[in-house]
């Protein structure tokens, strides 16, 4: 499977398009903003999308997804039901931001941790990684060894969790059991900035030393 990024709006949230080369079948992870250029950059690609997913239900991650999935005719848009509370306000929020106020995608379908999505011939597992929100989910690729985190880990980093909804010692306890637990060659593929690895993060990341002392 294919994996690229497209960085959008203010808070240049990753897009993350995952594609089957064989058979162009694809899924978009975290429409955030922008929908025109991700509307573009989509049909660059050549790629069928069968499905928006979000990570989890902040504004820099769902934003366009009503729009892009009008655009490509009807496209079905799937979060963790949990942070459905997230899409009720998501006008609301995006003024205390300044933004212009968008009316939220609806959610046609909740996801709920551990099933697994197809695309094409591959496949995505969901693991529910709740602390930066509710419903924050992360979407691993076995196959391929990659990890999207959403705003879970960060190269460096971790989430915030002073947002509605966040609680600090819940995201240490879904990266120490969902994500540390994983080979350490596999990739993390996170909602803002560049990509990095398990083994990575466990060396320079000073926010695990705690997790990986304990």
């Amino acid at each position: 499977m294919r994996f690229e990024n497209l960085p959008v709006g203010a808070f240049q949230a990753n897009a993350w398009l995952l594609w089957d080369e064989e058979s162009g079948k694809a899924v978009l992870v975290d429409p955030g903003d922008e929908p025109v250029r991700l509307v573009s950059w989509i049909r660059a690609k050549g790629v069928q999308v069968e499905a928006l997913l979000a990570t989890h239900g902040h504004l820099d991650h769902v934003s366009a997804a009503r729009e892009v999935g009008e655009a490509l005719g009807g496209i079905p848009f799937l979060m963790h039901g949990a942070d459905r509370f997230l899409l009720e306000t998501l006008g609301e929020t995006r003024k205390q931001f300044g933004l212009s106020p968008k009316e939220p995608p609806q959610l046609d379908r909740e996801l709920a941790g551990e099933e697994t999505l197809p695309v094409g011939s591959g496949a995505l597992r969901v693991l529910h990684v709740p602390g930066h929100s509710p419903g924050s989910v992360a979407f691993l690729d076995e196959s391929e060894g990659s990890l999207l985190t959403g705003d879970l880990l960060f190269k460096g980093s971790v989430g915030r969790t002073d947002l509605p909804g966040g609680d600090a010692p819940t995201l240490f306890d879904s990266i120490r059991e969902k994500v540390l637990t994983l080979p350490g060659s596999t990739r993390i593929l996170p909602g803002h900035g560049p990509a990095t690895t398990i083994d990575e993060e466990k060396g320079h990341n000073p926010f695990l030393l705690g997790i990986l002392e304990a």
